[in-house]
């Protein structure tokens, strides 16, 4: 299936409280980037949960997550829009990132 747009999402503060990365998930997603700034002193770390799964706390994200992205690194994830994604900094600093979504 070919790319068809790029649907840029908000920039979100990351904490220690998990946040979605998207506020809406956009049908057709195929997949998600998000990049993290290289003058990131903290990494994030990323957990996809079915859409409308309660908020997990900071401990479920960091011990269950799919993903951690480092400072200067960006992620790409091949995920519908079925799911959540929760971003969550692995340390009480935060860090300022924005999600794209890969529509198809």
């Amino acid at each position: 299936m070919a790319i068809t747009n790029i649907i840029y999402g908000t920039a979100i503060t990351v904490s220690a409280t998990p946040q979605k990365l998207f506020t809406t998930n956009s049908k057709g997603r195929l997949a998600y980037r998000v990049y993290v700034p290289k003058t990131s002193t903290v990494s994030v770390m990323v957990l996809a949960l079915l859409a409308g799964t309660s908020a997990p706390s900071q401990a479920t994200v960091l011990a269950d997550a799919d993903f951690s992205v480092t400072p200067g690194t960006t992620l790409e994830d091949s995920i519908s829009e079925l799911y959540d994604i929760w971003i969550v900094s692995e340390s009480s600093t935060t860090v300022v990132v924005k999600g794209k979504e890969i529509i198809g």
